[in-house]
């Protein structure tokens, strides 16, 4: 499999950019976050993106026909939030430790790859 820093294919699907390694700044993240990556897999959350609020620089208008679907479109506050829980708990942090993989399951078993 290839990857780049910013995403790797595994199938049929695309896996986005590892956030425990790669450090975005605050800004970027809330663009791609809101707008998506078109043609990339990452859908836009903000349902008011490319026409209500601008977008990777581009004039208010139709939103691009290669942009993923949105499974659920967020409020710019719940975007924020998702902003402050990544940056608190995952951006930067480097590997997933036993103790994190610990507080997520209630399984000792499904954390037996960390250390």
């Amino acid at each position: 499999m290839g990857c780049s820093q910013m995403a790797c294919r595994n199938d049929d699907y695309l896996i986005g950019a590892n956030l425990r390694t790669i450090k975005l700044e605050s800004i970027a993240l809330k663009e791609t976050i809101r707008c998506g990556r078109p043609g990339k897999g990452m859908p836009a959350f903000d349902p008011g993106s490319y026409t209500v609020r601008p977008c990777d620089g581009l004039l208010l208008g139709i939103p691009p026909d290669n942009l993923q679907p949105t499974p659920r479109p967020l409020s710019l506050e719940e975007i924020d939030a998702v902003i402050a829980y990544l940056q608190e708990r995952i951006i930067g942090r480097g590997a997933i430790t036993l103790e994190e993989c610990m507080t997520h399951y209630d399984n000792a078993a499904d954390c037996v790859d960390y250390k």
